[in-house]
């Protein structure tokens, strides 16, 4: 078997009137259970690279703990330490939820053990409260006001931050975050927008 569906614990959990939040079809599963048949072939044979997509996928066609654990072992592999971390814990909880002390450990372990590696990127923003319409994203995913200023978890690698506001020219900036053993806090300043020429 692939692993314990989530499906599975959330029906105990939450009760049978939830059901159809973890509805998955007999041919997403059995997609789902291939891909991780082949992701597993492919880590076992130090093919991480090849083998992460299929686990991804394995997961979003039917989400499962074990799934999430075999994800972040593979992220791990391939360098994205903040992502392989989060995704440890996740499993650690759901491990906890599902009163499985033994698999919450080694997921716990697991993450305690690449914390102290992962990167962290400061994205600080110039005249915020000047600009309420200011938007900024990293990697194309936005980032909200909470997180301007604060040192936060990132992948290792090169990362784009771009922000954006009303009548004003666009900002883009593209920064690294190093992978090493004791990583150094990589901090993206964004100056205020200047006005849009019209």
């Amino acid at each position: 078997m692939r692993r314990a569906s989530l499906a599975g614990w959330l029906f105990f959990w939450l009760g049978a009137s939830s059901v159809a939040l973890a509805d998955v079809s007999p041919t997403d599963r059995a997609t789902a259970q291939a891909l991780f048949d082949q992701a597993k072939q492919l880590a076992t044979s130090g093919k991480y690279a090849d083998a992460c997509p299929k686990f991804e996928e394995s997961e979003r066609l039917d989400p499962g703990i074990g799934t999430q654990f075999q994800l972040a072992s593979c992220y791990e592999h391939v360098g994205r330490i903040a992502s392989a971390w989060t995704l440890f814990l996740d499993v650690a909880s759901a491990a906890r939820g599902m009163k499985q002390p033994e698999r919450e450990k080694v997921a716990r372990d697991r993450a305690a053990a690449l914390e102290g590696r992962i990167p962290k990127l400061t994205i600080a923003v110039a005249g915020a409260d000047g600009s309420p319409d200011l938007e900024v994203k990293r990697d194309g995913v936005l980032v909200g006001r909470a997180q301007w200023g604060a040192s936060l978890p990132s992948d290792p690698g090169e990362h784009v931050v771009t922000a954006h506001a009303p009548g004003k020219k666009p900002f883009e900036r593209r920064v690294a975050s190093l992978h090493s053993k004791m990583p150094k806090p990589v901090r993206s300043a964004l100056p205020p927008l200047v006005q849009r020429r019209l």
